[in-house]
């Protein structure tokens, strides 16, 4: 008889293309590493108008709550990448996406979030059935775990979890303690997308000859700085700044970026007609996590940007990126905003960041490193899920 493979995937606020690719990796990636088993993703909540939509992707994510029996019953519930361990995520992230204000956001996990996303109530048996890849934990400071609702359900799911996987180094070492020695470093789960896999979206068309400098800024204040550094990387470069339309940009800064070259489309595009545009580019430059992940596993090299200075308070904090770089070598690609501010700062970067991108060796090594490390997660997390597989113990409701 089929296992059943419960994965559990973070619900976008909006229509998200870096959320898409870590949700289409659990959807074609696990298929491949299991494919006996019944393979459903899930969410906790319902699509809203904002979220894509039936049809839009080739996964729908089935709401946890339609069937809890159904979910709590699977032989493996998979928990897959974002924060949604994190406390921030249900302390900030989640009220914010929601509209409450400020003051009344949540300081305790609501009792859905305990049930379907801690699996309290259950045996220390039954959660050695959860296998927790891709996520990270890097906004948890020792202030989290003042909150003793959410350390109590923390570290019990963590510590009896059948595996811990995380995306991110930080994340690993944060966990580390509670897994008896056993390696906790996974990676992004979109690393674990193939290029075949990008076919399956509408409108995906591969590139065979890619050109030109991909430009997208979207998660990070001075714009006006990066599109300075964009121009002039592009003129050290000799490669045409194309926009990238990652996300909508909102109507003032396409009328602003007019005159700097850049002609900004308005509204949203399908995933598969973004993910083509970045394939058909040779360059990235861009202040946007997954838009980052995606280019450096279809073999562009990336130029990323965040504030040195910021906190990684939520979701949407830069240090994820600084951590992402760090880990493969690639931190000399990682540009500081406080080092743009100037047009004198920004043409010196530029001159840097053009001799780097054009050292194929440097760039080839990088490469290789985003291989191993999705390579070695994909192996850890094939010997998790065998683990589990072994066991005949089912959740109950």
């Amino acid at each position: 008889m089929k296992r059943n493979i419960a994965v559990v995937c973070a619900r976008p606020p909006e229509r998200n293309t870096g959320m898409a690719t870590v949700d289409l990796a659990a959807h074609t990636a696990l298929r491949r590493m299991m494919p006996h088993c019944n393979i459903d993703l899930y969410a906790l909540g319902e699509r809203n108008h904002v979220s894509y939509q039936p049809g839009d992707l080739p996964y729908e994510h089935v709401p946890i709550q339609s069937d809890p029996q159904r979910f709590l019953e699977s032989d493996i519930i998979l928990f897959w990448g974002d924060f949604v361990h994190s406390h921030a995520y249900w302390k900030y992230d989640v009220g914010l996406w929601s509209g409450v204000a400020d003051g009344k956001r949540a300081t305790v996990l609501s009792d859905d979030a305990l049930r379907y996303m801690f699996l309290s109530g259950h045996s220390t048996d039954d959660l050695g059935k959860a296998v927790i890849f891709g996520s990270t934990l890097i906004t948890n400071t020792a202030e989290s775990f003042i909150d003793a609702h959410y350390a109590a359900a923390f570290n019990r799911l963590f510590k009896a979890a059948g595996g811990v996987l995380l995306r991110d180094a930080l994340s690993a070492a944060k966990v580390s303690p509670l897994r008896a020695g056993e390696a906790t470093l996974g990676c992004d789960p979109a690393f674990l997308l193939e290029d075949s896999d990008l076919h399956l979206l509408d409108d995906y068309e591969e590139t065979v000859d890619r050109s030109g400098l991909g430009v997208f800024f979207g998660r990070s204040p001075s714009r006006v700085a990066m599109h300075g550094l964009a121009r002039a990387l592009g003129g050290h470069l000799r490669q045409e700044c194309r926009w990238l339309p990652w996300f909508p940009t909102r109507r003032l800064l396409r009328y602003a970026s007019r005159p700097l070259g850049l002609s900004i489309p308005a509204g949203h595009q399908t995933p598969g007609a973004i993910l083509a545009q970045l394939g058909s580019c040779q360059l990235l430059l861009t202040d946007t996590y997954h838009a980052c992940v995606n280019a450096w596993r279809l073999g562009i090299p990336a130029v990323c940007i965040g504030q040195g200075a910021a906190t990684m308070e939520n979701s949407l904090g830069d240090k994820k990126k600084e951590i992402l770089y760090e880990m493969i070598g690639a931190q000399a690609l990682y540009v500081f905003t406080e080092c743009i501010g100037s047009p004198h700062g920004r043409d010196q970067q530029a001159k840097r960041l053009a001799a780097l991108l054009n050292d194929r060796p440097y760039i080839d090594e990088i490469l290789a490193n985003v291989r191993s490390y999705a390579g070695s997660a994909k192996s850890r997390l094939a010997t998790s899920l065998n683990a589990v597989k072994s066991t005949s113990l089912c959740l109950t409701p």
